[in-house]
């Protein structure tokens, strides 16, 4: 899940695909949220902070003076996910609980109580599946784990889609199956599971996008005006609204007296309008009447009114998108506020700029700043993404430099020749590498300019370069605007920012999706749009499109494709809809559904399903193993998981101690065995006979197979627990930083 939330927030849940033995690993991507004189953000050890406006208690530190500097809420640790409105705070914890505190007058808190206000978090009593929250002005909106809305709150314009203008102070259902909210001051804007966009509540400016026949506020979600089925994100202003579609595209509608739809010197538009310029947006917020945007570059966008320099800018308001952040190209997340702004550069580092009158930007004074600044609050993580192969591994830091270690034969290090590591080395001189992928025997990384490199085996294809020569370098491979890559045993997948799926590479068994079983040795587009995530197995593939369906294709001897069959497919099947985090094995697939249940399908010889047996699958099995799994990895015959409380667990074969148990019996493990006793595991990626892992502290570790020096650990000794890889050397993180694209 990726949920961004702030005031006129847009919450977006997005499906991350990965096969972790051959793909970056994701872990908490940042969380910041801005209201409208306060901010909030997430720490990488999951506790929340607090700055800025705080008469009514929406800081959530016991009292109610305000804060020029972060201060700790509460004392947990395990917080996932928060929002800001006008006056009050929303946030989820790990264990999927709500909680809310602020400002109460209009029930905006969601809790049964004659106290107008709130000065610590308070649980939203009635479900503990809570995935995503939005807050308005004084209303609120979120979804559970189902794709049930509840809405609750201030409700004069219809905010609450409730067919009636009643305030209610408990969760309302509203009807539906939806993946995404947004609330501005009195609007709301929601994307269902089927890709269509509505809106309800004020429509005084347009924001609703209803054009002029609808006209007038509306209590029922309405939707809106263009017919488009893939839309991926939404972000509410005051008065104006923006929606991200799955190709890249940005629409902007409502108010725009201070130019803050991006659309030029024109009026208030009552219809979804193109932000012309680029196709490539990743992020988009809404501030009060400024907007923020985010390309696949990493570079920074503003527009809309300056007054505050809310924009990042030193000039006056802008009615175009204009480049901010003095042009860096490292930003990983933004967060706008009333009049003020936030954003996450890639190594970690917190930043905010506009009105600072209550402190909000937290620089530990009331002076506004017209350009990003840095927040003096400590060190960054070190790792940031990391991939593992059959015998070799690669690590991106914090700096976007890339690192590798282990088995070099055919140049799959990038280091310019064949010599094997022991230890993690680095990989050229860029420092702008956002993702990498890596196969048994070829890597690929993908930089912020959107441009995909190559490197590694090259006998099939895989590579891309329309040759079959192995490179010991990073190779540009043709083509623009990458953001996401995935690599099977000798195959490639690569998703554009427009929404298209390309393959290359060996295709004995389908596994590129192009109706045939013929090798490509370029980059080819596998039929239909909206791919919005992308995972390779061995010799199979996985991807989901923005209707939310999950679909699979290429090997299926041992029935990991999960399509209740064991016949090779060369065009895609459906698995089905619901889950947010899949990974394909060497023959073995593992998924987790909304809701954060365990599911298997495929070979299960070595108890790699985690079902207690060693019975084969071929449609997708549920592990009685709970809920809360929120990231997985998938070797060749051993699987990983990571839970919501930090723990990390392990089941399959174990010959090498990849499964990291300890002990001195390496029998295979068929249900899932803890991994210690640690909590503050992050993010884990599982090589052929190797995992490796990140905690909360930026620390990476690794177990398993050595014999090639894949765990970079020095020398070539196994450890069947996991070891600390000390160079280089890992400070503690601060901030949540995206691992991986």
């Amino acid at each position: 899940m990726k949920a961004r939330v702030f005031w006129g927030c847009s919450v977006v849940l997005t499906l991350v695909l990965l096969w972790p033995v051959l793909a970056a690993a994701k872990a908490k991507p940042p969380v910041l949220a801005a209201g409208l004189n306060h901010s909030l953000t997430i720490r990488a050890d999951g506790s929340l902070w607090a700055c800025g406006y705080n008469p009514l208690g929406q800081l959530g530190v016991g009292d109610t003076n305000n804060r020029l500097v972060p201060t700790r809420v509460g004392t947990a640790s395990d917080w996932v996910t928060v929002a800001a409105g006008g006056d009050h705070s929303l946030g989820i914890r790990a264990d999927g609980s709500l909680w809310a505190w602020g400002y109460n007058y209009y029930g905006q808190l969601g809790i049964i109580t004659s106290d107008n206000q709130k000065n610590t978090p308070q649980q939203v009593v009635g479900f503990s599946d809570w995935v995503a929250v939005a807050a308005g002005q004084s209303h609120s909106l979120a979804i559970r784990a189902d794709g049930s809305l509840y809405t609750w709150g201030w409700n004069q314009n219809g905010q609450l889609g409730l067919n009636h203008y009643e305030n209610k102070n408990t969760p309302q259902p509203v009807g539906g199956t939806w993946v995404a909210v947004a609330a501005g001051y009195g609007h709301s804007l929601g994307i269902m599971a089927n890709g269509l966009l509505l809106a309800w509540g004020a429509n005084s400016d347009g924001q609703l996008g209803l054009g002029p026949p609808t006209g007038g506020n509306q209590k029922l979600p309405v939707p809106v005006v263009g017919g488009f089925s893939d839309w991926v994100e939404v972000a509410a202003g005051q008065n104006h609204s923006l929606g991200r579609r799955a190709n890249g595209s940005l629409y902007a509608w409502g108010f725009n007296g201070g130019g803050q739809l991006g659309l030029g010197p024109v009026s208030s538009q009552n219809t979804p309008q193109q932000v012309v310029g680029f196709l490539d947006w990743v992020e988009v917020a809404a501030g009060a009447t400024h907007t923020l945007g985010r390309r696949a570059n990493g570079s920074l966008w503003a527009w809309g009114d300056n007054v505050a320099g809310q924009l990042g800018l030193p000039t006056g308001n802008q009615n175009t998108p204009q480049p901010a952040g003095a042009g860096g190209t490292d930003w990983v997340a933004v967060a706008a506020g009333g009049n003020h702004s936030h954003g996450i550069r890639a190594d970690g580092a917190l930043h905010a700029w506009g009105a600072n009158n209550y402190g909000q930007l937290g620089l530990g004074d009331t002076i506004s700043r017209n350009s990003p600044t840095r927040l003096a609050l400590g060190r960054v993580l070190a790792w940031k993404a990391l991939a593992a192969g059959g015998y070799h591994s690669l690590g991106l830091k914090a700096d976007g430099s890339l690192w590798a270690w282990g088995y070099n034969g055919q140049g799959q290090l990038g280091l310019g020749n064949t010599t094997d590591r022991h230890l993690p080395t680095r990989v050229g001189t860029y420092s702008d590498w956002v993702a990498v992928a890596v196969g048994s025997s070829h890597s690929l990384g993908i930089r912020a300019d959107g441009s995909l490199w190559a490197w590694g085996a090259n006998a099939l294809g895989q590579l891309g370069l329309a040759n079959n020569d192995n490179k010991t370098s990073p190779t540009p491979v043709s083509g623009t605007g990458w953001v996401a890559v995935a690599a099977g045993h000798a195959h490639s997948l690569g998703l554009k920012a427009d929404g298209s799926l390309w393959a290359w590479g060996l295709n004995g068994n389908g596994q590129l999706g192009l109706a045939n079983n013929e090798n490509k040795t370029s980059p080819t587009p596998v039929s239909g749009t909206g791919w919005v995530a992308v995972a390779a197995g061995a010799n199979h593939s996985l991807g989901r499109r923005a209707n939310g369906s999950l679909l699979a294709w290429g090997w299926n001897f041992y029935g990991q494709l999960g399509l209740g069959t064991n016949t090779d497919q060369n065009l895609q099947g459906v698995v089905g809809t619901g889950y947010v985090t899949v990974v394909g094995g060497g023959t073995h697939t593992l998924a987790i559904q909304y809701g954060g249940t365990l599911w298997a399908w495929g070979y299960n010889n070595r108890g790699q399903l985690g079902l207690g047996n060693n019975t084969d699958n071929n449609l997708p099995a549920p592990l009685n193993a709970g809920s809360n799994w929120v990231a997985l990895g998938a070797g060749f015959s051993h699987s990983l998981g990571l839970r919501a409380d930090g723990t990390l667990w392990a089941w399959g074969a174990n010959s090498y101690g990849q499964l990291g148990v300890g002990g001195t019996t390496f029998g295979d493990f068929p249900s899932p065995t803890p991994v210690g006793s640690g909590t503050d595991w992050v993010a884990v990626v599982a090589g052929y006979e190797h995992s490796l892992a990140l905690k909360a502290d930026g620390s990476l570790w690794a177990w398993g197979n050595n014999g090639n020096g894949q765990l970079g650990v020095a020398g070539t000794a196994n450890w069947n627990t996991p070891t600390r890889v000390l160079f280089p050397s890992a400070p503690p993180g601060i901030y949540m930083l995206l691992l991986g694209n």
